[in-house]
């Protein structure tokens, strides 16, 4: 089965206004909801629908599938759902004859079957499951990058149909099913699962449907709401509302795909603006604050630093390579780098790092401890670093140098 691409924004183009489709005090939470919800709709009437969207029956036998898997991630209605989407699916696949897309490694339906089952029912196997995979990589070995057929022995062909139906059924209780499988729990899975094998070829569609509806919910209660902002919650009804508007191309749709796109990007914009703007006040008044302190001296730069050690050896030159202890925190007093926890100083050229350091170090003799208090742009700027330096970031070192290697 096709799956459904969930497009990131860091991967959307262009930057657009667009104004609020909804309103109220929600307007905006709901109108991005909305827009996510167009955005899917338009992948799954060119990645999943097809040359098919035409068909006014086909888009209502899919939308039917994904209404009926759609906000449903536990209890019955799940267990039920995924039962015959596994089914569905795995005769999909066995309906082609081979597997891997390899026409040398015949599917052997019984086979797959029986295994699939004994995960499911969690029986104990021939072999362990990380050795079933094992097995399975091995012997596609080089041909998943070259395309050369597998060509496998009998015995080895029989092998990889158990290893398939086996790993499949270990990921399907695992998904499904969960820890606090009961009996009524499988028998249930285990019964739509056989519906599943059996569904004629003219559902696929609804079958896709019902795919797609079950991970879109799982992929959107992951996701929990827009750009790692928690005043910003996805609501898993308006996301369905603007997905089927656009699948079935509903002329009351407040967007299209294209305008959801834009929207979605212009909205990010503007709340990176914001949250920067309040980085930037933030870094500012700590820093205005700071240099009132007892001890707290500021160069030209704006670089500001405290002497815990002074020490009186060797100072080093912006060419110099040097080794020191440190921890680096924000101003709130998350830590999010330190030689010091890892019990590994660090060695670097002065040249290669932030400016903020390469100041500040050649302030200091080998055997001094100082505190730094560097302003964003003595730092790593507007778009901080690693995933735990925000942009705009006005950051507190504790570095104390160790020695001038050369």
């Amino acid at each position: 089965m096709r799956k459904l691409v969930v497009i990131t924004f860091a991967m959307l183009a262009a930057l657009f206004t667009c104004g609020n489709v909804f309103a109220g005090n929600d307007s905006r939470v709901d109108s991005l909801n909305y827009a996510l919800g167009c955005v899917q709709g338009e992948n799954i009437r060119l990645q999943v629908i097809g040359a098919d969207t035409l068909d006014s029956k086909k888009i209502t036998q899919f939308c039917n599938g994904f209404n009926q898997s759609y906000g449903i991630t536990e209890g019955k209605e799940f267990v039920r759902n995924s039962g015959y989407i596994a089914g569905a699916g795995l005769a999909e696949e066995l309906n082609r004859g081979f597997l891997f897309n390899d026409s040398t490694i015949p599917a052997m339906k019984n086979l797959v079957i029986d295994a699939f089952l004994s995960g499911i029912y969690n029986r104990k196997w021939i072999v362990s499951e990380d050795s079933a995979m094992n097995f399975v990589q091995g012997t596609l070995g080089m041909s998943v990058y070259t395309g050369e057929k597998v060509n496998p022995s009998k015995e080895n062909a029989e092998m990889l149909n158990r290893c398939v139906g086996y790993l499949n059924g270990i990921n399907a209780r695992r998904n499904a099913l969960g820890k606090d499988t009961t009996d009524k729990d499988i028998k249930l899975f285990v019964s739509e699962f056989n519906k599943g094998m059996k569904v004629d070829e003219k559902e696929r569609l609804f079958i896709s449907g019902m795919n797609v509806g079950t991970r879109m919910t799982q992929g959107l209660k992951q996701m929990g709401f827009f750009f790692n902002d928690s005043a910003y919650a996805l609501k898993l009804d308006i996301v369905k509302q603007g997905t089927l508007d656009c699948v079935t191309n509903n002329a009351k749709a407040k967007m299209t795909g294209g305008s959801a796109i834009q929207y979605l990007n212009a909205v990010e914009k503007s709340i990176q603006e914001q949250k920067n703007a309040v980085a930037i006040a933030e870094g500012r008044r700590f820093l205005d604050d700071n240099r009132r302190q007892a001890g707290v001296l500021e160069t030209p730069s704006g670089l500001q630093y405290k002497v815990v050690k002074e020490s009186n050896g060797l100072k080093p030159t912006a060419e110099s390579t040097v080794k020191v202890h440190y921890t680096g925190k924000l101003i709130d007093g998350t830590v999010f780098d330190s030689s010091v926890e890892r019990g590994e100083p660090l060695e670097f050229p002065l040249n290669r790092v932030i400016k903020g350091w390469t100041e500040g170090l050649q302030l200091m003799g080998v055997g001094s401890k100082y505190i730094l208090y560097i302003p964003y742009d003595l730092g790593y700027g507007e778009k901080g670093a690693g995933g735990v330096i925000p942009g705009y970031a006005t950051l507190i070192f504790e570095v104390e140098l160790l020695d001038i290697v050369k």
